[in-house]
């Protein structure tokens, strides 16, 4: 792999040892190298409050399963949308669907042998043989990475967020369930934020909204 060009050896022995190694160093790591942080740091839940609830363990990012199936049902387990999908069906009205999602997908996908996923230091080589005449080579190989939403820096809107916290900052149930200091804190480093850093992503694309939303969900319950 490393001579194809398909990976990195700091990936190559992450993956292949990572799982041995004791979860802090796993975390230090994958802060280190890949530039994702761990959630204790990125989480807007009142600290007090997380501390009591939130097990360690559910508060690291990438800590590898030594069992790659078992992994991948982990994470199938953890981004299950059908609740949200059912919710957003009630309120619009509208019924999301996602071919990814069919359990006929998913339970091919689980059942592959490991040398259709990697062989002879060829990633994906099922894909490749099964879309040989139906994708151009240069799409086939490339070997270029998405990059999912990547306009979420324009989508978001300073003045409009700030109010929102402010909205539900006065709130005593919301100031029990999130750090409003801290998201507050957010704003002043707003102009530092790039599109391409990860952790911004998940701070202001991911967790922010996400707070913000708890709050207001709290606060129409509150009235």
């Amino acid at each position: 792999m490393a001579r194809n060009g398909e990976a990195r050896w700091t990936g190559i022995l992450y993956n292949s040892f990572g799982s041995s190694l004791p979860a802090p160093l796993q975390q230090l790591l994958i802060k280190t190298y890949f530039g994702v942080h761990s959630k204790r740091s990125l989480s807007l839940m009142n600290p007090d409050l997380s501390l009591q609830t939130v097990p360690e363990k559910d508060l690291n990012y990438g800590i590898r399963i030594a069992d790659s199936y078992r992994e991948r049902w982990a994470y199938l387990r953890t981004l299950d949308y059908g609740n949200i999908r059912h919710g957003s069906f009630a309120e619009s009205d509208v019924e999301t669907r996602d071919p990814m999602s069919d359990r006929r997908v998913i339970e091919f996908s689980t059942g592959l042998p490991p040398d259709q996923l990697l062989k002879n230091g060829i990633s994906r080589p099922l894909a490749k043989a099964a879309l040989a005449d139906r994708v151009p080579v240069s799409v086939l190989h490339s070997r270029v990475r998405g990059y999912q939403a990547s306009d979420w820096i324009l989508q978001l809107n300073h003045r409009e967020m700030r109010e929102l916290v402010e909205e539900i900052s006065d709130s005593p149930t919301v100031q029990e369930l999130l750090d409003i200091p801290k998201m507050k804190r957010l704003f002043d480093g707003w102009s530092d934020m790039r599109a391409e850093n990860f952790a911004d992503y998940e701070l202001f694309a991911g967790h922010l909204p996400q707070a913000i939303a708890v709050g207001l969900f709290v606060k129409e319950f509150e009235r």
